[in-house]
């Protein structure tokens, strides 16, 4: 794996941290998770295909649950949707580390 997935890899997971930190919202993090993948995806050989489905499936909750709250002009998230989101998170922070860890 070339340096700059490495760098799009350690990317996505300071965008998880930031919003388990609060200091980023669920709207930005959907989005920077989408453009770093966008980048990355394309980089990546047709032999990470499982881990691209997985990445993609489990940000599609996060993208659906805020798509949802916004048709109904949700200003906050239930207690279930915020623990899919939750969930969702930590899901991506363990993709998005274990292929960290296949690279070295």
């Amino acid at each position: 794996m070339a340096q700059n997935e490495v760098r799009l890899l350690h990317q996505m997971k300071v965008s998880l941290a930031e919003f388990k930190n609060e200091q980023l919202g669920i709207r930005r993090l959907i989005d920077n998770l989408e453009s770093l993948m966008n980048l990355l995806q394309d980089t990546l050989p047709e032999s990470e295909e499982e881990w691209k489905s997985e990445f993609w499936q489990t940000w599609w909750i996060l993208e659906e649950l805020y798509s949802a709250a916004l048709c109904r002009s949700a200003t906050q998230f239930n207690d279930e949707e915020w623990d899919s989101i939750v969930n969702a998170v930590l899901k991506l922070e363990e993709i998005v580390q274990n292929k960290i860890k296949d690279v070295h």
